[in-house]
């Protein structure tokens, strides 16, 4: 997860500045998809805490779907910020930081 939060915080200024081009949505979302994969292939957490995670991980995919998109891929970007709020707020990550949006 820290790993997502990341490739957001780099991302996000450029977000902001509408100096993010289509080619940087598609590269940021396949990063990010690619730490989905690899949270969900090692993710060994008791069921009701696993559930949890999973309603974070689908607002991130579905945030991925609409980075993916023709239009409105911004928005898909504030929905994974939005996504790793509920992450943080919901489980006890040491270190881990809200991204300011």
């Amino acid at each position: 997860m820290s790993e997502i939060r990341t490739a957001m915080a780099d991302a996000l200024a450029p977000i902001h500045r509408n100096k993010f081009s289509s080619e940087d949505f598609e590269q940021l979302a396949g990063r990010v998809q690619g730490q989905i994969d690899y949270v969900t292939a090692n993710c060994k957490l008791p069921e009701a805490a696993d559930h949890q995670l999973h309603v974070v991980l689908e607002q991130i995919l579905d945030g991925i779907a609409i980075m993916k998109a023709d239009k409105g891929r911004d928005q898909g970007a504030v929905k994974i910020v939005q996504a790793l709020d509920q992450y943080g707020a919901h489980f006890d990550h040491s270190g881990w930081k809200k991204l300011k949006h």
